[in-house]
């Protein structure tokens, strides 16, 4: 047999040979093939020599580079530092929102004690009686004192600032325009 470029066929046979798939007769047919042809012959020792470099390679382990490593370990602290900030936030958060919860329900038992005290006061008084049962304010007793302090409201209704018991408001209270 003359020398030649292997072929796709013989090349089918070295990766066969390589994976140990061969028959019997495609075992002869490789031996008499790298006996005869050089070049065949060149092209199975780079066959088995690719193999082997792959199964080398894949059995090494590859270490990563120093500069690879550190920008990963920022990354890293990076990422913590986020999540620790995010869980303070929402700690935070939740507090408020405690505090805010507790503040509602404080509001909302000083009110039910307000009506509760002002639905056991018997009728016509406002304020709060004495140990001894003396009234201490009586509904006409707050409607002298208005009377007689119209001067004080209406000045204080010419220095009370706008909004909340502001002005409007105290003008309401004591029925003067504004």
């Amino acid at each position: 047999m003359t020398p030649s470029t292997p072929s796709d066929s013989d090349r089918l046979l070295l990766d066969r040979a390589i994976d140990g798939e061969l028959t019997a007769a495609e075992q002869e047919r490789l031996r008499r093939r790298l006996s005869e042809d050089p070049e065949f012959r060149e092209e199975h020792r780079d066959h088995e020599t690719v193999v082997r470099l792959l199964r080398e390679l894949g059995q090494s382990t590859p270490v990563p580079s120093d500069d690879f490593m550190a920008e990963r370990r920022s990354l890293i602290m990076a990422q913590t530092v986020e999540r620790e900030t995010a869980q303070a936030e929402l700690s935070d958060a939740r507090a408020g929102l405690l505090k805010a919860a507790l503040s509602l329900v404080a509001s909302i038992a000083i009110f039910a004690v307000a009506v509760w005290v002002g639905l056991r006061q018997p009728d016509g008084q406002v304020g709060a009686t004495a140990p001894s049962s003396t009234t201490v304010l009586s509904t006409e007793a707050v409607d002298a004192l208005v009377a007689s302090d119209r001067e004080l409201a209406v000045g204080m209704l010419a220095l009370a600032p706008p909004g909340g018991l502001g002005r409007v408001d105290l003008a309401l209270m004591i029925g003067e325009d504004f």
